[in-house]
C-alpha cells in the first residue's frame, strides 16, 4: 500500500510540474503580447508550495518504505 501511495504522489507531482511548465510558457507568450502574465493574477508561490508539499510526502513515504523494507512491485 505504501508503494502504491508513493507512486500516486509521484504522478501528482509530475502533473503539477507539467502544469507549472505550461504556465511558464503561457506567461512568456501572454507577457510578450499584452504585458500581463497569468502569474500576475494567480500566485505562482501557491503552485510551488503544493509541489514542495507533494515532494515532501514522497520523501516521507520513501523513508517509511525503506524502514519497513517493503518489496518493490514487479513490472
Amino acid at each position: 500500500m505504501l508503494i502504491s501511495e508513493r507512486d500516486r504522489r509521484k504522478t501528482i507531482r509530475d502533473l503539477l510540474e507539467d502544469a507549472q511548465g505550461e504556465r511558464f510558457r503561457a506567461d512568456l507568450i501572454s507577457g510578450a503580447l499584452t504585458g500581463l502574465t497569468q502569474s500576475m493574477v494567480f500566485s505562482p508561490e501557491a503552485r510551488e508550495a503544493k509541489i514542495a508539499e507533494v515532494k515532501g510526502e514522497i520523501a516521507a513515504l520513501d523513508g517509511e518504505i525503506a524502514t519497513k523494507e517493503c518489496q518493490k512491485r514487479i513490472g
